[in-house]
């Protein structure tokens, strides 16, 4: 069991169909496949294109442990063997992982060694490792509270002790959901997925009647600063003294952005960014910038950045962009809201 909501359980099971629902499995498969397809090229390749560094490795491997909070190795294995996973089946993920990363937008390899057999245990591991499945489950358990929010008010028919099931949308993957869960009967599958349909229509139904657009405008007056939408033109440096001598030659020399991008041989680029992408040290500095200032040398990522300032924008209800963000912010905030105060959490990754 995942987690429940007014004594009604929620398992795995559930949490895959809904991914299913949301064509959303199937991208765990593709990096799955990839991931399998990249290790194999790897194990048959010179040292180039062959593996990451074990310093790599092992470095991506303490980063995945303390995100989990999984800090000493007792910890580690247990949480393996809650999941059914040995070191090497982790080890080999992380592994590909980083192959992926390293050949992101590269054509994908095809393996013809790859069996049926090996790849439901990768995708496994994948949807467990990279944070999909619980991200699934998250969404779930918030379709599931919103449904008994609106059972309890009245908004939704009373439908006893559960979700009745609703039709089934015709694209719906029976014959993929019998190959992935086989633990279940074609009958037990279909009234499950049926259930979480349920959920999804009247999770639909609630935002629609929820996000309007007096809605919408006033999330957009109450995220005034956070979504003011800066242009800037970003000159990237490895070391903090090429960036000052950068904002020397553009200030006193005269010299252009792009002028003093190819003397350093680097490269210049053009970001739109919100407020809130922006790292907390440097939202203050750029959102006090006017239009055409040069800032720096701000650090930036790995590095130091050479910013001018090109356009300052403030948000608006009628920017679609912006009005996206808007209806997003207010569902997610009113769908965490019933989360916390229906979802009792029972394991999650």
């Amino acid at each position: 069991m995942v987690f429940a909501v007014s004594e009604i359980d929620y398992r795995w099971e559930d949490v895959v169909l809904a991914a299913f629902l949301w064509n959303e499995w199937a991208e765990v498969v593709e990096r799955a496949r990839l991931g399998l397809a990249l290790s194999a090229r790897a194990d048959e390749t010179e040292a180039e294109d062959g593996d990451p560094a074990a310093e790599e490795i092992d470095a991506a491997a303490a980063e995945f442990r303390y995100a989990r909070d999984l800090v000493t190795a007792v910890e580690m294995e247990a949480w393996l063997a809650r999941w059914g996973l040995d070191a090497e089946s982790w080890t080999a993920w992380i592994r590909s992982d980083l192959l992926r990363r390293r050949h992101s937008g590269a054509p994908a390899p095809v393996d013809g060694k790859m069996t049926e057999e090996v790849v439901p245990e990768a995708v496994f591991t994948e949807a467990l490792c990279s944070g999909a499945l619980d991200g699934f489950a998250r969404r779930l358990a918030g379709h599931a509270a919103v449904f008994e929010m609106l059972r309890e008010s009245g908004a939704e028919e009373d439908r006893g002790s559960a979700p009745e099931p609703a039709d089934l949308p015709e694209t719906f993957p029976h014959r993929i959901l019998e190959e992935w869960l086989p633990g279940l009967s074609p009958e037990t599958t279909r009234e499950r997925a049926a259930v979480v349909a349920r959920l999804e229509q009247a999770f639909h139904d609630f935002g629609r009647r929820v996000v309007t657009p007096a809605a919408v405008e006033a999330r957009v007056r109450a995220r005034q600063v956070d979504w003011t939408r800066l242009s800037c033109r970003t000159l990237l440096l490895p070391r903090e003294e090429m960036a000052r001598e950068a904002v020397l030659s553009i200030r006193e020399d005269g010299l252009s952005v792009e002028e003093v991008a190819r003397n350093a041989k680097a490269a210049v680029g053009e970001r739109t960014l919100f407020v809130d992408e922006l790292p907390p040290g440097l939202r203050d500095r750029l959102l006090a910038a006017r239009k055409g200032e040069l800032l720096g040398p701000l650090p930036w990522d790995d590095g130091f950045a050479v910013v001018l300032v090109l356009e300052k924008t403030l948000p608006s209800a009628s920017d679609e962009t912006v009005a996206k963000r808007a209806r997003r912010d207010l569902l997610d905030s009113l769908v965490s809201r019933e989360i916390d105060a229906r979802v009792t959490w029972r394991r999650s990754p």
